[in-house]
């Protein structure tokens, strides 16, 4: 990559590899880089509307969804989806709560957001989408 990253977010759309956000060692980050391993390069991307680390990434339906992460102040409810179609970000439905280093997953259409924590206390919850 081009740019270092931990805490990045990470997911795989029509073979194409996404290193989404993350934490420079300095900055929590907004910047997306995407590898084709057929070419062996990696080019920028349209960034997130939020900057963060430790979100929780999911692939439905051909577009990334990001939940949550920590934006080098708090923990964020926000979610954001992107279009490989048309490299845009877009803010949709808030979680119920702010979360950090969730579990997300998809099943039967829906995604569920698990566990995480806000800063101050860590959730045996879960949250999904409607």
């Amino acid at each position: 990559m081009t740019t270092a990253r931990s805490r990045v977010g990470v997911a795989v759309v029509n073979g194409l590899l996404y290193a989404i956000g993350g934490y420079d060692g300095q900055l929590r980050l907004s910047t997306v880089e995407v590898y084709n391993p057929e070419t062996d390069t990696w080019t920028r991307v349209g960034s997130m509307n939020s900057k963060r680390s430790a979100m929780g990434t999911v692939v439905l339906d051909g577009q990334i969804y990001v939940c949550g992460g920590y934006d080098g102040n708090s923990s964020l409810n926000s979610v954001e989806t992107y279009s490989p179609e048309t490299d845009k970000w877009t803010v949709v439905t808030p979680m119920s709560s702010n979360r950090s280093a969730a579990g997300v997953t998809v099943f039967e259409g829906r995604i569920y957001v698990s566990g995480g924590h806000d800063g101050l206390q860590i959730f045996n919850s879960v949250c999904s989408s409607a």
